[in-house]
């Protein structure tokens, strides 16, 4: 089993996408646990959604430090990414904190209106695969290499759609598959390392706008119809039940490095 994670420590967070939906209620619900002296590093495209995800957490807890990085993490170069670690920690030492946390939530869905048989553009699949999966490997090679002193915990938001084949998914079930076999080697080849706990964390059907992207330009009559009806019935969870499950699995430890949890697993 993993090691809890203790938010009574001193954290380095860092986080992608977290400019609005799960990845802004991400920041939000763990700066309401962080003490004082921990870290916040926020990054994201969107430099007024970084300020409004900054805003709410310091209104519930003020004594968190908060760094937002309006970046675009398509294609970041190494440089970039090294430049926001070095940043983030100024003249502080790696090892001033006790442990380091990063969630790798940034991702997008690509063109979900074609077939599998026609997506051909070799251009759309490299680009595709250097935001969701390439860009993702860099950043926490880097992370790990920076905090390879304290107790590192690595949360991928990855997908059912990375384990189950859905219409209209072509692009996103394979990033998103490739994306969570790339931690779950890592966990297999770290695995003495106590001090690294990872964990692939799939958050069910969400209301954000991705998925309501998904539903309004998916090839999928049957996706569509899902949609309408868990709008309605309430199938469709909000981004504050996925994170409370996230932070329910990390404080609990009851997870084996790499492995992939389901929002509905038991």
């Amino acid at each position: 089993m993993a090691t809890p994670l203790d938010f009574s420590k001193k954290t380095f967070f860092l986080l992608t996408g977290a400019s609005k939906g799960i990845g802004a209620t991400i920041a939000i619900e763990c700066g309401k646990k962080f003490q004082k002296g921990s870290r916040m590093v926020l990054l994201a495209r969107s430099s007024s959604g970084l300020e409004n995800t900054k805003q709410k957490i310091l209104s519930s807890n003020p004594d968190v430090q908060i760094l937002t990085f309006p970046i675009d993490l398509s294609a970041p170069t190494e440089k970039e990414l090294r430049d926001v670690l070095s940043s983030s920690l100024s003249t502080d030492a790696a090892t001033s904190f006790e442990q380091a946390f990063v969630v790798h939530n940034v991702g997008t869905t690509g063109d979900v209106s074609k077939r599998a048989k026609n997506c051909n553009d070799v251009k759309e699949w490299q680009e595709n695969f250097t935001c969701n999966v390439f860009s993702v490997i860099l950043l926490n090679n880097l992370f790990l290499e920076v905090f390879s002193a304290i107790r590192r915990y690595v949360v991928n938001i990855t997908s059912k759609c990375g384990v189950d084949a859905f219409e209209g998914m072509a692009f996103y079930g394979p990033n998103k598959a490739a994306r969570e076999m790339f931690f779950r080697n890592l966990a297999a080849e770290e695995r003495a390392d106590t001090n690294l706990q990872i964990l692939n964390y799939a958050p069910g059907p969400v209301d954000t706008d991705m998925l309501t992207f998904v539903a309004e330009k998916t090839l999928s009559e049957g996706i569509r119809e899902w949609y309408k009806e868990g709008m309605k019935s309430g199938g469709v969870l909000t981004t504050e039940q996925t994170t409370k499950r996230l932070l329910g699995i990390l404080e609990s430890g009851k997870y084996e490095s790499g492995a992939h949890i389901d929002y509905f697993d038991e």
